[in-house]
């Protein structure tokens, strides 16, 4: 929630009154801007992307608390099939990039076999790039955001991410939104609630007659 704040106050969202926003890295999670202003919902749980029921047949572990999408989609799910791809018979390459051991192939490894045109790299970032979009999909459809931020880890993949997602994207929305990256990173939380902080401090120092 202080993230997509700070986005639409003074970042990639800046004037933009409808924003979703989406951290990928290990787990997911999101914020939603609707008509300028943070929606946090009925208790402050809006925007729990990684519990999307979006498991594609990869469930998290029974008990341990991981929603299906972020199991599925984020960062745990990049290293598991880039790991299991490096034990085939075409990953030989992954796994020199992961020091000759396939247990080290983590989503970094992944993108830089992506860069090398690596055919088992390719596999496991179009899979993975569809699992995204269709569950950034599943949020746009109800949301209806102008734009989408991506942030996160993941995010470090840059336009070579943001292309291969809106490929996806554009097939399964009837609206397309603008995607783009998030402007300040890990930081927008910190950002956020500096914001909120001087916000608070401003009202408590000036309060109205």
């Amino acid at each position: 929630d202080l993230s997509v704040l700070a986005e639409a106050v003074a970042g990639a969202a800046e004037g933009i009154e409808t924003v979703l926003y989406v951290q990928l890295g290990i787990g997911i999670g999101g914020g939603i801007i609707a008509n300028g202003s943070p929606v946090t919902g009925a208790v402050g749980a809006a925007g729990e992307l990684g519990y999307l029921p979006m498991s594609f047949g990869d469930d998290p572990p029974a008990g341990s608390g991981i929603g299906p999408w972020e199991w599925a989609a984020g960062g745990r799910a990049w290293a598991r099939h880039g790991r299991a791809a490096a034990t085939e018979p075409g990953g030989s390459r992954l796994r020199e990039l992961a020091g000759g051991n396939p247990d080290d192939v983590d989503a970094e490894v992944v993108f830089r076999g992506i860069r090398e045109d690596d055919p088992a790299s390719l596999a496991v970032f179009r899979c993975m790039t569809y699992r995204i979009a269709a569950g950034i999909a599943a949020a746009v459809c109800v949301v209806n955001p102008e734009c989408v931020l991506i942030a996160g880890g993941l995010s470090k993949g840059g336009e070579l991410l943001l292309d291969a997602v809106r490929d996806e994207l554009k097939q399964l929305v009837p609206i397309m939104p603008d995607v783009r990256l998030a402007a300040f990173g890990g930081d927008g939380g910190v950002t956020g609630a500096l914001y909120k902080a001087t916000e608070r401090a401003f009202d408590a120092l000036n309060p109205l007659p």
